[in-house]
């Protein structure tokens, strides 16, 4: 719902976020949803006395509507 709203209602053309690397099923959830991943934010977090990776995962508003929504 928010995808359809943010391409249909505030006419973006791209979303994109960031979740950290080791969240494998946070990643599967947003490539099912679309996104892809875009680039990896290295070393970008310090959480439990290491240093995590992040990705950068985007979709475009062609990607979005490409998708059978």
């Amino acid at each position: 719902m928010l995808l359809k709203y943010s391409f249909d209602i505030l006419n973006l053309n791209r979303i994109q976020l960031h979740v950290a690397k080791s969240n494998v099923k946070g990643v599967k959830a947003y490539e099912k949803a679309g996104f892809k991943i875009e680039g990896t934010l290295r070393e970008a977090m310090y959480h439990n006395n290491e240093y995590i990776d992040f990705y950068v995962m985007g979709i475009l508003r062609k990607e979005y509507y490409s998708i059978d929504n």
